[in-house]
């Protein structure tokens, strides 16, 4: 156990990252590991396939916003990768979109984050890393380590 918790704390190599950056994609579940999906429609377009934060607006079931709304917003999950026809380039507003809950999944890093981190998502720009002024993610961890604008993977319990 001790050596575990020690590689933990041993840098991630260059070739480490850079394998991440080529077999990661943002919103990539990993299967076999117990998840909580929901589906929304997306209000608001985005040029990504996954990997960012959705906000829901109280009163408001079905729909999910890339930016938080400023009244009643909270934070509803992550956007799940999906590859369908037409969406190579990320989402348009009215497409359906997959709502992670709990799981374990990639995101592309905002700052540098190691192999424990707690999880927080920047509610102006929507960033995810380790910067304890944004929104904690209870039961959020980092699970690899990441320099900024790469890939690490994120489980939520």
């Amino acid at each position: 156990m001790a050596e575990i918790a020690e590689q933990q704390k041993t840098p991630v190599s260059e070739t480490d990252l850079n394998f991440q950056e080529k077999v990661g994609v943002p919103g990539l579940m990993f299967p076999f590991f117990p998840k909580a999906i929901e589906t929304a429609v997306i209000q608001e377009d985005k040029e990504s396939c996954g990997g960012f934060p959705l906000w829901g607006k109280k009163g408001e079931v079905e729909n999910v916003y890339v930016k938080k709304p400023a009244e009643d917003g909270y934070l509803r999950g992550f956007a799940a990768f999906t590859k369908l026809d037409g969406l190579e380039q990320g989402y348009s507003k009215g497409n359906v979109v997959n709502v992670l809950k709990k799981g374990m999944f990639w995101v592309r890093v905002l700052g540098e984050v190691q192999a424990g981190d707690e999880v927080y998502v920047n509610e102006t720009n929507n960033g995810i890393g380790k910067d304890t002024t944004g929104l904690k993610i209870v039961g959020g961890i980092f699970k690899t380590n990441a320099n900024d604008g790469k890939l690490a993977v994120v489980k939520i319990v």
